[in-house]
């Protein structure tokens, strides 16, 4: 269980406290405004997050790792990979897209999330689905 700030989760963020405060500073300066500008409970947010965390094999699809750039290749979406691998998980709540990048283990681990607003990041990150919760 793992929380930032109003959001509590059931499985775990980031460890790296710089990029717990990225997604601190993106949840409070970007997608809560969103979510009431819409009148959307921001829970509806949280909610997905745990969507994430209780259904890690529902992904939309996956980033694959590459050895050779030591990073994950990010721009494509997979249906499998040869090493390992993170899971995209795409949601739309009232026009509004998300994109959850977790990890899976021992724990789910969530890595990012973000407002999709490039309709050739859905492709690319999304393999064009939404995740129907």
């Amino acid at each position: 269980m793992d929380s930032l700030d109003d959001c509590e989760i059931d499985c775990g963020f980031v460890i790296s406290e710089k990029k717990r405060r990225l997604l601190e500073k993106r949840l409070y300066e970007e997608i809560k405004p969103l979510l009431e500008n819409r009148n959307v409970p921001f829970m509806k947010f949280c909610d997905i997050l745990n969507y994430v965390c209780h259904n890690p094999n529902e992904y939309s699809c996956l980033q694959c790792y590459d050895a050779n750039l030591m990073d994950y290749v990010t721009n494509v979406c997979a249906t499998s990979c040869e090493n390992k691998s993170r899971e995209s998980f795409c949601f739309e709540i009232q026009d509004i897209y998300f994109n959850v990048i977790a990890e899976s283990g021992d724990e789910i681990i969530i890595v990012t999330f973000y407002i999709i607003s490039d309709p050739k990041d859905f492709k690319n990150k999304c393999n064009d689905r939404f995740i129907e919760k």
